[in-house]
């Protein structure tokens, strides 16, 4: 009969295959007595890992709230299905409603930018430069089309 050591790492007695093992000691069990996680080999299996969204929806609603501009458009939604299932905690629903659409104002704006960019005039550009101030990206879009402009305008 095979027989595998088992040792008790923990600080109370732990019981395997109808015997007592005292902590710090290791005793010969029979294989067959041995529960299968437990035998050589076999991965012990770790406990379930929190996803990330779950540990921020332990947060308050203020840490919540900075956090949403970071994540992508699916995790938006997963972390609103999470918390209306969970705590639906309105200033969390808010706080995600304004994000959704804080991303389409901006997404128009990038698309009235680009648009402007290809077909704009020097004045029209100008104007949506100051439209999208509080967007350093279309910001730098725009002066690198008036940049262009005035090289073209300067060469004539």
């Amino acid at each position: 009969m095979q027989e595998i050591p088992i040792t008790n790492d923990g600080v109370n007695m732990m019981y395997v295959g109808g015997r007592t093992i005292n902590p710090g000691e290791t005793r010969l069990i029979p294989i067959q007595d041995v529960p299968h996680h437990m035998r050589p080999g076999v991965k012990k299996s770790e406990p379930p890992q929190e996803k990330p969204l779950e540990l921020l929806l332990q947060a308050n609603v203020e840490t919540v709230s900075n956090r949403l501009p970071g994540l992508s458009h699916d995790e938006l939604d997963e972390i609103d299905q999470l918390e209306k299932l969970n705590q639906a905690r309105k200033g969390v629903a808010d706080a995600i409603s304004r994000e959704r659409l804080r991303r389409a104002d901006l997404a128009l704006l990038t698309d009235e930018t680009e648009l402007l960019i290809d077909h704009g005039s020097v004045e029209q550009l100008q104007q949506q430069k100051d439209k999208v101030a509080a967007h350093p990206e279309l910001v730098n879009l725009i002066d690198n089309r008036l940049a262009i402009l005035s090289e073209e305008i300067d060469a004539d």
